[in-house]
């Protein structure tokens, strides 16, 4: 029962079977034919499970969702944060859901307790961002419930909330966290401004509180989205509404960049990300992705122009190949090297939503990207990456002429259905239009294609997702009309498909 693969130098047999807890597992049991195509895909037919596909093309994401029953899953399926312990499992804060311990080995959740300073357990909390710092203290930030912090090793916790009659942090949603290399903890409200935590003074100190609360040494108002620290120890801190600043910790200094003094295009910030090669990246809420130039100090786009399907960024990562990773309300993007193009990753590669969460995402010690959203998260290993360079072959569907579909008995046309035809007659000014299509069924989404006429026009149309073209009034004499496709990019298949048509003079 099921599918059973052998290895052929081995022996070794692998079953896989329906799963219900597995996303994308078999329909059913009950495997009745099989077949293999030029591509490599699998097609499976199965007794009242319909046709089950195997892509060995696809780039497929893993999924952790919460499943209602079952304590071993997340809490919550809301996910907006991670951690990483030191032994590879991840902290998963959830939004309702409070805090969640994943064991990477076993693929099992457990719950961590928080208590509040008096003493109450907290199970339902709110958690918004994390961040773990030296001697494994792990620093949580939570909506209305303030900031936590967790001993890892003895697992006691402590809880800072504004209005506390010791000295705490100053507003209690906190928005996100830092920790820079000298250990301090750099604690972004939403209504407080940017608090900041030394650990070898046990102090808290406020950097832009809210007008009435003091002097502010950071231009920018008091909603605090992103915080990152570059190369040279600056940190970089994105607000909702007044745009960057550039801090630096030592002389206590602060550069702004907003859209009224630079080309910054929105001052909406949902992320900041320094690279390894310390290129800044900036996300927005609606103006997509820009790169910082230190020499001009302006704001270079990575927009709808290169392939980003979605002007929010919500989190941005980047991996050891150079990869520059995102996501945004319209799924997960990845920029390549040369920064020339993205490639789009959907629900079809198994995406938990097309909407991911503010500052969700992590790339693990071992090279393992996690990012989180409303319906669970999505975890990707980077060398399991597979390529989009394939070519996939075109084929004409439908010919037309004045708005009829021509088939083989119209033998003045053509002898052959249009996808078997080698040539096409048509008289003197009559209208058509072709229909086309990719065989790619790996990623037939991304899909785009570019068409000619040969003889009529020589430069191509961008013909985007569109896969029809029409041509009227066209004099006498030969063309060719020319069809190619890309499902990345910029890089289009050279062979394409193409297609003489004659056109009789009249009179004739």
């Amino acid at each position: 029962m099921g599918l059973n693969i052998m290895d052929g130098e081995t022996g070794k047999v692998e079953r896989y079977l329906p799963n219900p807890n597995v996303p994308f597992s078999l329909a059913n049991r009950a495997v009745k034919c099989m077949f293999i195509d030029p591509m490599g895909i699998t097609w499976l037919g199965t007794y009242q499970g319909g046709i089950n596909k195997y892509d060995k093309n696809l780039t497929l994401f893993g999924l952790q969702k919460s499943r209602p029953g079952d304590a071993a899953s997340l809490s919550a399926p809301f996910v907006t944060s991670f951690a990483e312990n030191p032994n590879g499992d991840l902290w998963v804060g959830t939004d309702g859901g409070g805090l969640n311990l994943y064991h990477r080995k076993t693929n099992r959740f457990s719950r961590v307790r928080l208590y509040s300073n008096e003493g109450a357990e907290l199970p339902n909390l709110a958690i918004l961002c994390m961040t773990l710092a030296p001697h494994n203290q792990l620093w949580i930030g939570t909506f209305q419930e303030g900031l936590f912090l967790l001993d890892v090793a003895t697992g006691k916790c402590q809880q800072f909330k504004a209005g506390l009659p010791h000295a705490t942090i100053n507003h209690n949603d906190i928005f996100c966290l830092k920790t820079d290399r000298s250990g301090k903890i750099w604690i972004g409200t939403n209504g407080g401004g940017l608090n900041c935590f030394d650990p070898v003074r046990k102090e808290f100190t406020y950097l832009n509180p809210p007008s009435h609360a003091g002097p502010s040494v950071i231009p920018l108002n008091a909603y605090i989205r992103a915080i990152e620290e570059d190369q040279q120890g600056n940190l970089w801190i994105g607000s909702f509404g007044t745009g960057l600043a550039v801090l630096n910790p030592v002389t206590q200094k602060a550069i702004r960049y907003d859209k009224g003094n630079s080309n910054l295009p929105s001052n909406r910030i949902t992320s900041i990300h320094a690279d390894a090669k310390g290129s800044l990246w900036i996300g927005t809420n609606g103006e997509g992705l820009v790169r910082f130039n230190p020499a001009s100090r302006s704001f270079i786009p990575y927009g709808a122009q290169k392939g980003l399907p979605n002007g929010i960024v919500n989190k941005i990562l980047s991996d050891g190949e150079g990869r520059l990773w995102v996501s945004t309300n319209k799924g997960i993007s990845s920029l390549d090297e040369g920064g020339s193009r993205f490639t789009n990753y959907t629900a079809h590669n198994g995406l938990q939503d097309d909407i991911f969460a503010y500052g969700s995402g992590l790339l693990a010690s071992d090279q393992t990207l996690f990012f989180g959203g409303i319906q669970g998260f999505n975890f990707l290993t980077t060398s399991t990456i597979k390529s989009s360079a394939l070519s996939y072959p075109i084929q004409f569907t439908d010919l037309k002429v004045g708005n009829k579909t021509i088939t083989a008995a119209d033998s003045t046309i053509t002898t052959e259905h249009i996808s078997l035809a080698k040539v096409i007659h048509l008289d003197y000014k009559q209208n058509f239009s072709i229909s086309y299509a990719s065989l790619n069924y790996t990623n037939a989404h991304q899909n785009a294609y570019r068409y000619r006429l040969k003889g009529y026009q020589e430069d191509w149309y961008y013909a985007g997702k569109t896969t029809v073209a029409h041509y009227t009034n066209l004099n006498p004499g030969e063309y060719v009309f020319e069809v190619q496709t890309s499902t990345h990019g910029n890089v289009w298949n050279p062979q394409g498909h193409r297609l003489p048509l004659w056109f009789t003079p009249p009179f004739i």
